[in-house]
């Protein structure tokens, strides 16, 4: 995920376009909490503990987020390799198998025309 700064010029950037009829965009704070909850380990429990004891409300989540700031560091704004294996890697769910869902994401990148690293391999 791009810093807080980087998405918020790409915001501004595709507002100024007026290429769109409607534009909303999705709270740079959530989608930071949900990054790190879901990309974290075991490194990420304190701060869920701590969070279970707050009223869950964005101000507590910019709290903790500048008390737990090494942790975005190292799972949200770090580079992975696409074939890294992530903290949930041995929950397993029909139909969302990893080679399914790398498939699904470089589909995605082609149709996009954006620039991602191929997998080894392919």
């Amino acid at each position: 995920m791009a810093d807080e700064d980087v998405v918020n010029e790409r915001i501004k950037a595709l507002r100024e376009l007026h290429a769109y009829t409607e534009f909303s965009t999705y709270n740079i704070l959530d989608a930071k909490v949900q990054a790190l909850l879901s990309l974290g380990d075991r490194d990420v429990s304190n701060l869920v503990f701590e969070a279970s004891l707050t009223s869950l409300d964005r101000g507590s989540w910019r709290r903790l987020l500048r008390k737990y700031g090494d942790l975005l560091n190292k799972y949200v704004y770090s580079w992975k390799p696409l074939n890294a294996e992530l903290p949930w890697s041995h929950i397993k769910i029909p139909g969302a198998e990893e080679e399914n869902l790398k498939s699904l994401l470089m589909k995605y990148v082609d149709e996009v025309h954006i620039s991602f690293p191929q997998m080894p391999g392919k």
